[in-house]
């Protein structure tokens, strides 16, 4: 009789340390999970259309906090940026530092040479600006609607790097396919 408490015993030890376990792993996974959401990434309320088409107003966007201390940026990445006045914006690097950017009847090209094909995000509108050479340590993002810059309502603007808050790495747009089925 004693050998069947015994074993008894050693099953719901067994059971216990069991879940135990498992309340371990989940916590484990919640915290890579909020590591990864809050740290890693950050999420983003897009207030305006300056963005439109690509991102619309009220959409949420997460970017990557990382990225710019182990990646260089390139030319056509969307990022996070504090302007002058410390407000949060999201732009489109259209040249690097040390490039040269021009503006012809709406036509980016960089050093003179490089035309950048931006048909896929960008809402074109014929506009100018001069050759500008981007400074060291900054790029020059614009808004992808561009005519924001035609009515003279936004200007290209030089970001230094230590401004560049996150690159901007997925929406929550994309989910709405699976929901609004």
């Amino acid at each position: 009789m004693e050998a069947g408490i015994r074993s008894a015993n050693m099953a719901g030890r067994h059971k216990r340390t069991a879940r135990i376990q498992w309340l371990c792993c989940i916590g484990i996974v919640l915290l890579l999970l909020a590591f990864t959401m809050f740290v890693w990434f950050a999420p983003l309320r897009i207030s305006g259309n300056a963005m439109a088409p690509t991102l619309i107003d009220g959409e949420i966007v997460f970017f990557n906090r990382i990225y710019k201390h182990v990646k260089s940026l390139e030319r056509g990445e969307m990022i996070v940026y504090k302007d002058g006045n410390g407000q949060t914006q999201v732009g489109r690097i259209i040249a690097l530092s040390g490039e040269t950017a021009e503006i012809i009847e709406g036509e980016v090209r960089i050093n003179n040479r490089y035309r950048a094909d931006e048909s896929d995000y960008v809402d074109f509108a014929e506009f100018n600006m001069a050759a500008t050479e981007v400074e060291y340590n900054c790029v020059l993002v614009l808004f992808d609607s561009r005519s924001l810059y035609q009515d003279g309502s936004a200007y290209p603007a030089q970001v230094s790097l230590n401004d560049v808050v996150g690159v901007v790495q997925f929406s929550l747009t994309f989910f709405e396919f699976f929901t609004n089925g």
